[in-house]
């Protein structure tokens, strides 16, 4: 997202509070913010993970607001918050001066609506909440799409990001198929279907990952690392040899033994342990858990 045309706007309209929101299906805004808006985009109403429907329906955008959406069809639309806040210096500072308000979705927006100048910017690009397990996990795998929501590849539109200055990744003999794959990973001769993995991940041959999130770790270990981690009996970072991972996240630095299976599938939704818990039917392998070489979770 350009934040130019947002602060142009903030300022042409003599705005405290510009809030950038995102047209979004009506049935999908029950845990977003909400907006009603006028015609020269004033916010009059603002209201945070709407559950009535009724409300819901109050809030649909109507008329020319609703006409210049893409989506020609009957189906309704809002306005939704997109968690941007563009606020003045003295509002801002007003704001934090209460003690009280301290969520600016639940309490300090609404609280300005009707005293303040709060207006929405609305932005019709690529944004996807993932505010949930299940979002974070889907809106990673979508990436792999032959055609996905968001381009990486816009040379006009770059992405930054932090420069960590790693090597590219090392394939060894591996299969895969709608894969991302960070720099610095080493993959030995896996299956992965359907993945996004992360820096410096570590792969063993024979192992399988379908529809898995794997973060990547935060060092690589070294020759004196894997001799201590026999010495503690544990495996090194990263998935072992022979394992078979299906609808994951597998956070950093974790370490998965070789010959384990993991998925989600017969577990109950929340069940949790030390080293793994299920979320929105995703197993989520916690950051630096260590995962005994031969265990199976899930069916």
């Amino acid at each position: 997202m350009d934040f130019r045309p947002m602060l142009e706007q903030h300022l042409r309209t003599g705005s405290d509070i510009t809030i950038a929101a995102k047209p979004m299906p009506s049935d999908q805004v029950s845990a977003l913010g909400v907006m009603r808006v006028d015609t020269d985009l004033r916010i009059s109403e603002f209201v945070e993970k709407p559950k009535d429907p009724a409300l819901v329906r109050g809030l649909a955008l109507q008329g020319e607001a609703r006409s210049r959406l893409a989506d020609t069809s009957d189906r309704s639309y809002c306005l939704a918050s997109m968690g941007i806040y563009l606020v003045s210096g003295k509002r801002l500072r007003e704001a934090l001066s209460d003690p009280l308000q301290t969520d600016f979705g639940k309490e300090v927006i609404p609280g300005m609506v009707n005293s303040h100048r709060v207006t929405a910017f609305v932005y019709d690009g690529y944004w996807e909440d993932i505010g949930t397990v299940g979002s974070f996990w889907e809106c990673n795998l979508t990436l792999t799409d032959p055609v996905p929501p968001f381009d990486f590849f816009d040379g006009a539109n770059p992405v930054y990001t932090h420069a960590r200055y790693l090597p590219p990744a090392k394939i060894n003999g591996a299969r895969a198929h709608r894969v991302i794959l960070a720099d610095g990973c080493i993959v030995d001769d896996a299956d992965l279907e359907r993945c996004v993995i992360g820096i410096r991940s570590v792969i063993h041959t024979g192992s399988r990952l379908e529809n898995t999130v794997m973060m990547g770790a935060d060092v690589y270990e070294r020759p004196d690392d894997f001799i201590r981690n026999r010495e503690k009996n544990r495996p090194d970072i990263g998935v072992g040899p022979g394992c078979h991972i299906r609808q994951a996240i597998i956070d950093k630095n974790a370490r998965i033994g070789a010959n384990c299976r993991l998925s989600p599938a017969g577990l109950a939704e929340k069940t949790e342990t030390d080293a793994w818990y299920v979320r929105d039917a995703i197993l989520v392998v916690k950051k630096n858990a260590i995962i005994a070489p031969g265990t199976v979770v899930g069916e």
